[in-house]
């Protein structure tokens, strides 16, 4: 893969180290997706939330419902390295998508994926290091 050659993750041994799980190489499962005319790597929230659970056992991902009508869903999403400790966190992100931009009315669960996948990006568990 040309893409896995040019990532950053594989050339700074910073980058390298961080959230390194032995046995998990979330550059494998790097997909190619279209975004406006352009192919760009994505990686899918299931691999992210999997390469948090290996680098965080004892983490916890944590959904908050701010608000919810017929119309739109608000949710916070926040990373804990550690569910017994409230008080610090990973990261968060809140989102918030309304029903008529969601196709089949699933805007619910677009905003918890949204907010979880933007958290789990901000903490590292994602592809922006890769060129």
């Amino acid at each position: 893969m040309n893409e896995k050659k040019k990532a950053i993750i594989t050339t700074v041994p910073a980058a390298k180290e961080l959230w390194k799980v032995p046995g998990f190489d979330p550059l494998n499962y790097l997909r190619t997706v279209s975004r406006n005319g352009e192919k760009v790597l994505k990686l899918d929230l299931r691999y992210k939330k999997l390469w948090f659970r290996l680098a965080c056992p004892s983490g916890k991902m944590w959904l908050n419902p701010l608000r919810i009508t017929d119309q739109m869903a608000i949710f916070e999403a926040r990373l804990y390295a550690d569910r017994d400790d409230s008080a610090t966190f990973l990261a968060s992100f809140t989102s918030t998508q309304m029903a008529r931009d969601v196709p089949g009315g699933l805007y619910i669960r677009a905003a918890q994926d949204e907010a979880l996948n933007e958290a789990l990006d901000n903490a590292g568990f994602g592809i922006q290091l890769c060129d």
